[in-house]
């Protein structure tokens, strides 16, 4: 859609103050989702292209959308034009789409709607392909690629989906990054019906690894299992075996992992989709019983696919050292043996840590999204209990972001529901305990907590200027100043040109959001409670005795993350104690409503 708007129309719609605060809207409830996972919307450049489809997922086309207002813009803009990729676009940027359309309407000589660029396009290529295809002979010899692609086409369309023109089907452009050219066709039922629907007329249902196809719906490919001859217009024609055109099915509901033939879903695989989740097993024979069952119950009329599963737990039972041999395994695509790895990988880590790491019980728990850990692993401790080491199994060569809420509920499963920290660790206990609060009080309480219970320079600053003591200081006495001094004219005047000027960082210097808070009393506490958000991550950042508190909370928790990396034959396991940490805080501004954010790295 890129081509439709003049340069200086897309710039327009680059500054348009609709479409920015839109963005900066969708940003915010991004950051607050990176947020929840111990992100912020700073790390985004630095995240992968899974993790970023996932978190900007119904906000935005892709990760890249995310980036910037310009990529926000141009990705629009510049996508296929495909009725989902339109619908999508409609939904979750109105405003956007509102502005495009306008700017079209300016266009002087044509008036395209978004979607009908391409349509037309395509038909005016069927017609001369028609054309081309109903007057020249059968190819002699060998067709190029290009041909037996373009041969591919006109048999699925025509032949396959009995459509009579290109255009029904073909979508998109193949020099277009955002919704490459593909066919584009409805096949009801689920993965494994469409999989036998392609079957029967001689092609194989792959995932596509190419160029982008869709935003919403899993991308895949057909491939010809062998050569197919086809007539059109009373020509004889054949698609040579092992070619291949991208294709989208607008009703599919499967995983969308790059790879090789499609067996499994997204976390088909994971203990809480097996039912494991909130279990305790006694033994690997235990786990190894109850996951067979599972796997017989789910795939009963498959044993293609329940038989090496099965195979695989005896081999992690029977496994010595670091891995598990992994050639029964070895009859699914690559794809597959990532999804293994990756989900029925907590189950494999879990049967494996009996024998290994001396487990006697293991316990999954019972929130299947629960981030970090995937199993405790339990051993007999004095008294009759039992000792709970949280266990993180990561696929690949290296783990993930850390939840400092993990680890304190990894403190209390270790001690029988009672936190059970060494004085040096009180300290970032606190600060964490208060981060919980909503964002407004919390940014108080944190000033409160620090210099051993005194509060921050800043927020004592703060109690000289607006008369209230530190002690008394909170939301309702915040607000209630803050309301009172707008009403008599001394905001300004009592924040703005005298606090402000003790401050180094974090005073409201945007103009508009000035005049709303100081002139207009649009939430005039805001004068107060963004400075202290803005300033109370740099000051726990600088903060040593904080750092050694954090550090000494860390190595409250044995922590062991069994990294799971398919090579070759074996699946790997490294077990990994961790006695240093890197924490940083982070706040992504009072706008979003966002808490305090906070990461933490391990180091070995």
């Amino acid at each position: 859609m890129h081509k439709e708007l003049r340069p200086e129309q897309v710039d327009i719609l680059v500054g348009s103050p609709a479409v920015n605060d839109e963005f900066s809207k969708k940003v915010r409830e991004l950051d607050r989702r990176l947020q929840v996972n111990g992100m912020s919307y700073r790390d985004w450049e630095v995240l992968n292209d899974r993790q970023q489809d996932i978190f900007s997922n119904d906000m935005f086309l892709d990760g890249e959308c995310a980036t910037s207002i310009k990529d926000y813009v141009h990705g629009a803009v510049n996508s296929c034009g495909c009725p989902d990729t339109v619908e999508d676009l409609h939904h979750h940027s109105p405003v956007l789409m509102k502005e495009i359309e306008k700017q079209q309407d300016m266009l002087p000589d044509i008036k395209i709607k978004i979607g009908e660029n391409l349509k037309g396009l395509n038909g005016m290529i069927d017609t001369l392909l028609e054309q081309v295809l109903s007057e020249q002979e059968p190819p002699a010899g060998e067709l190029t690629p290009e041909q037996a692609t373009r041969n591919l086409e006109v048999y699925v369309v025509m032949s396959v989906f009995k459509k009579t023109k290109l255009s029904d089907l073909i979508q998109g452009s193949a020099n277009n990054p955002r919704g490459g050219r593909h066919i584009r066709a409805k096949v009801d039922g689920d993965l494994k019906a469409v999989t036998a629907f392609f079957k029967k007329v001689g092609l194989k249902l792959l995932e596509w690894d190419g160029y982008k196809l869709s935003g919403s719906f899993p991308e895949y490919a057909l491939q010809a299992t062998k050569d197919i001859p086809f007539d059109y217009q009373g020509k004889k024609y054949s698609v040579p075996k092992g070619t291949v055109v991208p294709y989208i099915n607008p009703t599919a509901k499967s995983r969308t992992d790059v790879g090789a033939e499609i067996t499994f879903e997204q976390k088909e695989l994971t203990p809480d989709n097996l039912g494991l989740s909130a279990q305790t097993y006694d033994s690997a024979q235990a786990l190894v019983q109850a996951t067979t069952a599972a796997i017989d119950k789910k795939y009963a009329d498959r044993p293609e696919v329940s038989k090496p599963l099965k195979d695989l737990l005896e081999d992690a039972i029977n496994a010595k050292g670091n891995r598990i041999d992994l050639r029964d395994a070895l009859v699914f695509g690559r794809a597959d043996l990532a999804t293994i790895s990756k989900d029925f990988g907590e189950i494999l880590a879990a049967i494996w840590s009996y024998g290994n790491l001396e487990f006697e019980k293991v316990e999954f728990p019972s929130a299947s999204n629960e981030p970090l850990i995937d199993f405790y692993g339990l051993k007999e401790a004095g008294g009759g209990g039992f000792d709970s080491t949280p266990v993180s199994v990561k696929s690949g060569a290296t783990g993930g972001k850390v939840s400092i809420n993990n680890i304190i509920e990894a403190l209390a499963k270790q001690s029988g529901g009672k936190e059970n920290i060494d004085n040096n660790a009180e300290y970032a206990m606190d600060v964490f305990k208060t981060v919980q609060q909503p964002m407004k009080s919390g940014m108080i309480e944190l000033h409160k907590l620090l210099n051993e219970g005194k509060g921050s320079k800043i927020i004592n600053d703060l109690s000289k200027t607006i008369k209230v003591p530190v002690a008394d200081m909170d939301l309702k006495s915040v607000t209630e100043w803050s309301k009172k001094a707008f009403e008599d004219g001394s905001l300004e005047d009592l924040i703005a040109k005298q606090w402000y000027k003790t401050l180094k960082h974090g005073t409201i210097k945007d103009k508009s959001t000035y005049e709303r808070t100081f002139r207009d009393g649009q939430d005039p506490r805001r004068s107060i409670i963004s400075p202290l958000g803005e300033n109370i991550y740099r000051l726990l950042n600088a903060d040593q005795r904080m750092q050694d508190s954090l550090t000494s909370l860390a190595r409250q928790v044995v922590l062991i993350q069994a990294k799971v990396d398919v090579k070759k034959a074996f699946m790997t396991f490294r077990v990994d104690n961790f006695s240093e940490a890197k924490f940083e805080f982070g706040w992504a501004g009072y706008s979003g409503g966002n808490k305090l954010g906070y990461k933490m790295d391990f180091k070995k």
